[in-house]
C-alpha cells in the first residue's frame, strides 16, 4: 500500500517489492539508479487502470515462479526437476496441476519464456 499525492483508486497491476524504491525515487523527483531492479509505479499511481508489469517473478528455495493474470507457473531445479502450471481462471485455488496436460502445452511454453526473461533480468542485476 502506497499513499502519495496521486489519483485515488484501487489499482490491480502486478507489482514486486523491488518496485518500492524506484517508485519513491520517482515520486521524490530523484533519478532512479541504473542498478535498480524495480520499476516506478508512478504510472499506476497516476492512473489505477495502468500496468507496469504483465507478470511477477519470485524464488523460494529451489523453485522459481512466474504469475500472470491467467497462469501461475513454477519450475523446480532441486535435482527432482518438475513443473506446476495452474490456470487461475478455471482453478483459482490452484488444485489441478496442468503442466503435463497437452491442452496446456502452449501455456507452459509461454510461462517458461516469461520465467527465463525474469531470471535473465535478475541475473543481469546480480552481476552489476
Amino acid at each position: 500500500i502506497i499513499k502519495a499525492p496521486v489519483k485515488q483508486g484501487r489499482a490491480t497491476s502486478f507489482v514486486e517489492t523491488v518496485d518500492i524504491f524506484p517508485t519513491l525515487c520517482d515520486l521524490a523527483g530523484l533519478d532512479i539508479p541504473k542498478q535498480c531492479q524495480g520499476l516506478s509505479l508512478r504510472p499506476v499511481l497516476e492512473n489505477p487502470e495502468e500496468s507496469v508489469r504483465d507478470f511477477v517473478y519470485t524464488r523460494f528455495k529451489d523453485a522459481d515462479t512466474v504469475v500472470s493474470q491467467r497462469y501461475a507457473f513454477t519450475q523446480f531445479s532441486n535435482g527432482k526437476t518438475g513443473m506446476m502450471l495452474y490456470d487461475l481462471e478455471s482453478d483459482p485455488d490452484e488444485n489441478v496441476n496442468q503442466a503435463d496436460n497437452s491442452e496446456y502445452a502452449d501455456a507452459v511454453n509461454l510461462m517458461q519464456r516469461k520465467l527465463e526473461q525474469a531470471k535473465q533480468r535478475a541475473a543481469a542485476y546480480d552481476s552489476d
